[in-house]
């Protein structure tokens, strides 16, 4: 996968037009891909099993949709120069407009983060006889928690890039592009918040997904086509 680290800003301009369309692109196939899988499940057991895949799937692919996303978007302006050509300015003017299609991305955490927290209660919470169809491994149980609360985490770093780029978008118009502190202060607010933590938490989630993932496919081996469905998903295009 490309890192957004190794990116000059021309790169990480045609990475974002490509990482926006393609992040949301990917985020309703396997909604999709999700559906049907769940649907195909053979029994109770393994249509619980593949519903929590497919839960889990979707809240990693968003974080890393919105986090490259981010990154692609306001890494490069942090050096920005109010002495660039006017094309150039313009271009990152576009890019900065266009963050806002971010907000596509919040229906799906919205939506399937709360469904893995209530498998978590769930599973920790009631008598044996109320439970014991929801009885699963501490290891899938470990990681399933580890999940959300990396991506719980995140959400509240996408809510403070969010307020910041409200603010921006209500106080800012093209003619402050002229100025370099006012447009690397809006990307240090932007930016900041996931600099280092959003890496930390990406790899947890990352981590835990893949250990909920295999754990779940060695007791449900039907559902191996699972796996087939995330690694065609998985790899964001290169620059």
């Amino acid at each position: 996968m490309v890192s957004v680290h190794d990116l000059d800003i021309s790169q990480a301009w045609r990475y974002n037009r490509r990482v926006v369309g393609f992040g949301l692109e990917q985020l309703g196939q396997l909604a999709d891909a999700g559906e049907r899988f769940v649907d195909g499940a053979q029994n109770w057991r393994n249509g619980r099993a593949a519903q929590l895949l497919y839960h889990a799937g979707v809240i990693e692919m968003s974080l890393k949709a919105y986090d490259y996303e981010c990154r692609a978007t306001y890494k490069p302006l942090l050096d920005y120069q109010a002495e660039w050509p006017e094309d150039r300015r313009t271009a990152a003017w576009d890019q900065v407009e266009r963050f806002v299609e971010a907000r596509k991305i919040y229906p799906y955490l919205k939506k399937h983060l709360p469904a893995m927290e209530r498998y978590l209660r769930l599973r920790t919470g009631g008598g044996w006889a109320a439970m014991r169809r929801f009885v699963t491994p501490n290891d899938q149980q470990k990681a399933a928690a580890d999940l959300v609360e990396a991506a719980t985490e995140y959400q509240s770093l996408m809510a403070t890039i969010r307020y910041n780029k409200g603010k921006w978008q209500t106080t800012i118009k093209w003619h402050e592009f002229s100025k370099t502190e006012v447009v690397r202060r809006h990307a240090h607010e932007m930016y900041d918040p996931i600099r280092n933590r959003g890496w930390e938490l990406l790899d947890t989630a990352d981590r835990a997904y893949g250990i909920f993932q295999d754990d779940i496919i060695r007791h449900h081996t039907k559902l191996i086509d699972w796996k087939r469905i995330m690694s065609n998903l998985s790899d964001f295009p290169e620059a």
